[in-house]
């Protein structure tokens, strides 16, 4: 909206602008989704933050503090009932997945201030 209404974004904003994808310029491969809760799940003490990364084949989310996550393949079940998680046979996809998540947090990271020297 921001960009559409030529408004500079705050310092320290967080965001892509969707306009590209919105004209047909660029089409992403996948969803980052993030979420935070301040109350805990039903059945863990842990208030959820989930960082997920949906592909055309694949959801992964990674759920802090808890040493587990969700793996499916919207594929074979769009219904996402089977967690691929902790399967083996899998592993080479979460480590995947695992990798492209790290590099879309990455390319979302707040970067302001800058350094404006090297140490």
């Amino acid at each position: 909206m921001l960009e559409r209404a030529k408004i500079e974004p705050a310092s320290g904003m967080q965001a892509k602008s969707l306009l590209p994808a919105l004209d047909g310029k660029t089409v992403r491969d996948s969803v980052f989704i993030q979420y935070e809760h301040q109350h805990p799940s039903p059945g863990t003490d842990v208030p959820p933050r989930v960082h997920s990364l949906i592909d055309e084949r694949y959801r992964l989310s990674v759920f802090q503090g808890t040493g587990w996550g969700d793996l499916y393949d919207l594929k074979n079940d769009p219904g996402e009932f089977d967690n691929l998680w902790d399967d083996p046979a899998h592993a080479p996809t979460r480590a995947q997945m695992t990798e492209k998540l790290l590099l879309t947090e990455l390319e979302h990271i707040d970067r302001v201030p800058l350094p404006t020297r090297r140490a």
